[in-house]
């Protein structure tokens, strides 16, 4: 029988990681599931309970899950990252999560139903046509990871600094003025092992909406903002851990004429629309999480084909 070590960080998360561990004892008798304070970890070191085919379950990356997560990769023990929604994610009357196996994110894309999109996130507004680049702002709009992110994917070079440079050297000098970077508005800030120091308050100038409306293209590391630039038509560039990986146009696109440029961004990807529906069965409210719907659904999700 496989185990599933749970591990519960602080009080804010408790009921979240609480209700995973629930869904799966409550679901699943195959796995061997406990609950184990994260602070086991920290002082005691990973479980030696744990070989291949056993698998842990976090939240997030701060206050030493992130080491723990790090840890279960290099030992090749499976891992269940919890965090915050694709969509719906600031709902306040019902709070939603990802769940995602050994990722930070879903990265990958399957083919699944539209009926939970349908009938959860989809509203009147909240997915636009796609945008024709005539109706674009001028703006390439740069959401960089944050320093905690950076920690955890141990990024050993400055990427915000790297993208601008890239752009510099395939864009004329007149459109560098376009180029636009916009910093999450309180970044979490870690130490060496991933505890937070401080939250770094960013000011942006202009709201995240005018920001998109005044922009052609979004890049980012693994910010949600892509997500919500594909919801309104407009074309992202991302890194291979963002959800938007399947749509993703490349940097060196801009490499192109402007006109080869302006027609490639016109196109709408392909698979814009199943994305959507893919990420809509990847995350759960609180109480599909708890009586188990979450655990089932990620157990059918993995044995989907690519």
């Amino acid at each position: 029988m496989p185990k599933l070590e749970v591990y519960v960080i602080d009080k804010r998360t408790l009921e979240r990681i609480i209700a995973f561990a629930k869904g799966v004892i409550s679901s699943d008798p195959n796995w061997n599931t406990k609950v184990v304070p994260l602070k086991y970890y920290l002082s005691d070191g990973f479980s030696s309970d744990l070989k291949k085919g056993d698998a842990i379950a976090t939240w997030g990356v701060l206050r030493g899950a992130g080491m723990l997560l790090h840890e279960a990769k290099k030992k090749g023990i499976d891992f269940y990252y919890m965090d915050h929604s694709y969509f719906k994610s600031n709902n306040k009357n019902e709070e939603w999560y990802r769940i995602v196996k050994n990722g930070h994110s879903c990265t990958s894309l399957k083919s699944t139903g539209k009926n939970r999109w349908l009938n959860y996130f989809q509203s009147k507004n909240n997915i636009l046509p796609w945008k024709n680049q005539v109706d674009c702002g001028p703006n390439i709009l740069i959401c960089p990871p944050t320093h905690a992110v950076s920690w955890f994917q141990n990024l050993n070079y400055n990427w915000c600094d790297h993208i601008i440079c890239k752009l510099k050297n395939y864009l004329p000098m007149s459109k560098h003025k376009f180029i636009k970077v916009r910093l999450k508005p309180n970044e979490p800030i870690v130490d060496k092992v991933g505890n937070l120091i401080k939250l770094e308050p960013n000011e942006n100038n202009i709201s995240l909406e005018e920001d998109l409306n005044n922009s052609r293209c979004v890049i980012a590391y693994n910010s949600n903002v892509a997500l919500q630039a594909t919801l309104l038509g407009i074309p992202v560039i991302v890194s291979n851990i963002s959800p938007c990986k399947p749509i993703s146009y490349k940097l060196d696109d801009f490499k192109k004429t402007e006109r080869s440029l302006t027609e490639l961004f016109n196109k709408e990807p392909e698979n814009r629309l199943n994305l959507l529906y893919w990420l809509a069965n990847n995350q759960w409210n609180l109480s599909e999480i708890q009586d188990g719907t979450a655990w089932k659904m990620l157990k059918e999700n993995e044995n989907l084909i690519l």
